[in-house]
């Protein structure tokens, strides 16, 4: 009886795995750990308690591979961006991105998600309506995907300001990153949901000046 409560106790503690206040995802591989550790449901709640400080680099999946990725050939055109948010507006990388913001006078909007995060899905599709497409044409749209590991998203001050996905910055032309610019989430300040988009819109106007 003794093993068949622990196990009813881990089972409920595990459905509240990627749960998160607000709608801002967090992975599931801390819950995983924390039921499979000895102290089991202790740690799975304890786990739970610190939801917020969940760093999503901490629970990156392991490589596949350890093959060098494909590089173009020098002076080729780069590739177009597939996968999330790669439709709508022209979206580049952060460096590129940087080098596109001081040659066009144009503020960054950039987008830091995760693949397997269904808010960056749903934040995805809002992105590709007519009325955000033609708000982007007047940004530099940069993306970033929270597990390349890219050392930019890990410097000040990206690196403090919350590991949860998704998360929306705003820099101006030359690249300095606008702190005041946050969505109305009360303790997410860079999450925006797809369920609200007037509040994007409203921090996209006010980084044109509007």
């Amino acid at each position: 009886m003794r093993h068949r409560h622990e196990g009813l106790r881990q089972d409920r503690t595990a459905s509240l795995a990627g749960r998160a206040e607000g709608g801002a995802v967090f992975p599931r591989g801390l819950f995983r750990r924390a039921l499979l550790s000895p102290s089991g449901a202790r740690a799975a709640g304890a786990a739970l308690l610190l939801l917020v400080g969940c760093d999503s680099a901490e629970t990156r999946p392991a490589p596949t591979s350890d093959a060098p990725r494909a590089e173009a050939p020098s002076g080729a055109p780069a590739a177009a961006p597939s996968g999330m948010f790669s439709g709508g507006a022209r979206w580049l990388g952060y460096e590129e991105g940087l080098k596109e913001a001081r040659a066009t006078g144009k503020p960054l909007c950039v987008v830091v998600y995760a693949e397997w995060c269904a808010r960056c899905r749903e934040l995805d599709q809002m992105m590709r309506t007519p009325r955000f497409e033609e708000l982007g044409k007047r940004f530099v749209m940069v993306r970033q995907d929270a597990d390349a590991g890219d050392a930019w998203l890990k410097a000040p001050p990206f690196s403090q300001l919350g590991g949860y996905v998704p998360r929306v910055f705003f820099l101006s032309k030359d690249g300095s990153f606008n702190a005041e610019l946050k969505s109305p989430h009360p303790r997410f300040p860079y999450f925006y949901s797809a369920q609200q988009p007037e509040a994007l819109e409203k921090s996209m106007r006010a980084a044109l000046g509007e």
